[in-house]
């Protein structure tokens, strides 16, 4: 394991500079983890979203968690994390919002792939002035598999990273809010009207605390638009287009009465592709939806998008088709807090 200090003096652009150098290493199914407290748009942080688009061409997955306080957050980054979200279905992004007057401060950047883990932790944001221009200091943790202290750097890292992720007590799911183009439009209105103001901040969008999910309360959504779910043979040979998420999905990701399922408009995510009413077939105590493309072979995993109240696009990917390894890491390694201890069929919306 190596320690090394990273004294960034002012213009001397130090934290972009690893970072970009850190990514580029990273290889395979390499990871990206970030937490900081704000993102805002400049000519450094261009160049961290360019090195991240290569470096989810390549098959890489982003986990970021961001801050909004304080109207620090512009609303140009987070287009471009959802822009990242949107086009690689393995990216999950999310958006930190405390109860009462608590800030999400954290500087936390970590890259991993099989052989090496790579941190940065210290003061630097994800701005112009934390990747270069301010004076900032942060500590490089680097290891490489091999090394006896990697156990160790793992489990610190990955214990820093868990205890936000799974909501540590007195976090709770509810802190964390999977971004959609809804949450990207009102932080961006209170970006700008806090860069205006000139007497006091105007109140967050989000400065209420969330409201907890009550246990057997029906339509309650889990925030985030996009569910990634593997597809099973529930319905047996001939019949796997009829799919057969668990109740949990249809109330919390779909926001379906279950006594009135009523139908959706789906269609799949191809070109010339049109939205079409599939009714929710109730089976016993089950519920099916036709979906088109989900039949054999398997493994397949289907990945869904809201685009409105009632509709939704999907896409059925399989071990062959690009995005599907990014997707299928997602599913084995993200925390689903509204999964719970349930075992067999992977799902998570983000």
């Amino acid at each position: 394991m190596r320690l090394e200090p990273l004294l960034q003096l002012p213009g001397s652009n130090n934290h972009i500079t690893e970072l970009v150098r850190g990514i580029r290493a990273a290889r395979g199914q390499a990871d990206f983890r970030g937490m900081v407290a704000f993102l805002r748009q400049g000519e450094l942080t261009q160049q961290l979203w360019d090195e991240l688009r290569a470096f989810s061409d390549r098959g890489g997955r982003i986990d970021w968690i961001v801050g909004t306080d304080l109207g620090g957050t512009d609303g140009r980054s987070l287009r471009h994390l959802l822009d990242l979200k949107n086009k690689y279905p393995a990216n999950r992004i999310r958006v930190m919002k405390l109860s009462g007057s608590a800030v999400f401060h954290p500087k936390f950047y970590w890259l991993s792939d099989a052989r090496t883990h790579f941190a940065i932790v210290g003061s630097a944001n994800c701005t112009g002035g934390g990747l270069g221009n301010n004076l900032e200091l942060s500590v490089k943790i680097r290891a490489t598999r091999g090394e006896k202290s990697f156990p160790a750097v793992e489990e610190l890292l990955s214990q820093l990273w868990d205890d936000v992720d799974r909501t540590r007590h007195p976090l709770t799911p509810g802190d964390l809010l999977p971004l959609d183009s809804s949450i990207v439009e009102r932080l961006s209105e209170y970006h700008t009207a806090t860069e205006r103001s000139s007497r006091g901040r105007p109140r967050h969008p989000y400065g209420r605390p969330a409201a907890r999910l009550r246990a057997g309360r029906r339509r309650t959504r889990v925030p985030g638009s996009s569910l990634a779910m593997e597809l099973t043979m529930e319905q047996g040979k001939g019949r796997e287009t009829q799919v057969q998420p668990p109740q949990a999905i249809w109330e919390r990701y779909f926001g379906v009465d279950l006594d009135r399922p009523g139908v959706l408009l789906i269609r799949e995510e191809t070109p010339g592709s049109r939205y079409r009413a599939r009714p929710i077939v109730r089976h016993h105590h089950n519920w099916t939806i036709e979906l088109s493309g989900a039949d054999v072979p398997r493994p397949a995993l289907v990945r869904f998008r809201r685009t409105g109240p009632r509709s939704y696009v999907y896409r059925v990917l399989r071990p062959r088709d690009r995005g599907y390894r990014g997707l299928d890491r997602l599913l084995r390694t993200a925390y689903n807090p509204w999964r719970g201890a349930a075992r067999g069929r992977r799902w998570l919306v983000y």
